[in-house]
């Protein structure tokens, strides 16, 4: 379950991208209301995108109150058809779901002599493309949306300045922050946020510390986040990484003596 609340998280992610104000960020909660986003979002992904019929039987969107229990009770089972839809949403086309009305099959043709020997390998080959599409929807889900953080410059233990320009890639992110730690400190400085371009790329300016000698020589800690929990502000000093979506790798520097 946990890794089919984090692709459907990750899913509502690029709608959200595309659209915020008809797709807003909210919490995942027990607060059934705060949902309504999602189910606007399953609604346009299978009857816009993909151009299912509002009648169709093969799909089943989940309520609010639905999706609350999905992402707030461990103990919380979907029925098939629910699982089958919220799979579907979350890594394309899974079992159970399909993306056009049914057309009427034709009349099969009545077979003989071998139809007895071959009539449970069809079972099983479905068997195998069923476990093989979970097992690919688990593995690969988070490789499609998540944010792929990366801090490229600095690199790890180099020598900085105060004020230096830090870069790197985020796919599939509007905009990343950057936090900055000085060891020694109970000080985690939020830095402005920084827009990424069309290819990914990010470049903002970092303040690596105080101004003056007094954080010379000490180790400053860098991590990126996407969509922290709480709203973040630029010249802020919080006392704790924040909690966020997605956060990258850390990064350590050593400061130096020039301002800039």
């Amino acid at each position: 379950m946990e890794a089919l609340r984090n692709g459907i998280k990750a899913k509502y992610l690029t709608y959200h991208l595309t659209d915020r104000d008809r797709f807003p960020e909210f919490t995942y909660n027990t607060n059934r209301a705060n949902y309504e986003p999602l189910v606007k979002s399953f609604e346009e992904e299978f009857y816009v995108v993909r151009g299912m019929t509002r009648g169709s039987t093969t799909i089943h969107i989940p309520s609010t109150k639905t999706f609350a229990s999905i992402f707030c009770d461990d103990t919380y089972v979907p029925g098939r058809k629910i699982l089958d839809t919220c799979q579907s949403y979350a890594n394309g086309q899974l079992r159970g779901v399909v993306t056009k009305e049914p057309e009427t099959p034709a009349v099969a043709q009545p077979l003989t002599g071998t139809i007895r020997k071959s009539k449970n390998r069809p079972l099983f080959l479905v068997a195998l493309l069923v476990l093989a599409g979970f097992a690919s929807y688990i593995a690969v889900s988070q490789l499609r949306f998540a944010p792929s953080l990366i801090i490229d410059y600095p690199t790890q233990h180099a020598v900085v300045p105060r004020r230096f320009f830090a870069s790197g890639h985020a796919v599939n992110a509007h905009e990343v922050w950057v936090v900055a730690h000085v060891d020694k400190t109970l000080d985690y400085y939020v830095q402005r946020e920084v827009i990424t371009s069309p290819s990914g790329s990010w470049k903002g300016l970092i303040h690596a510390g105080r101004v003056g000698n007094i954080d010379i020589g000490l180790r400053v800690q860098l991590r990126v986040f996407v969509n922290p929990a709480e709203p973040l502000e630029a010249g802020e000093i919080v006392y704790a990484w924040p909690e966020a979506e997605f956060s990258s790798k850390t990064i350590e520097v050593i400061r130096g003596p020039k301002d800039r």
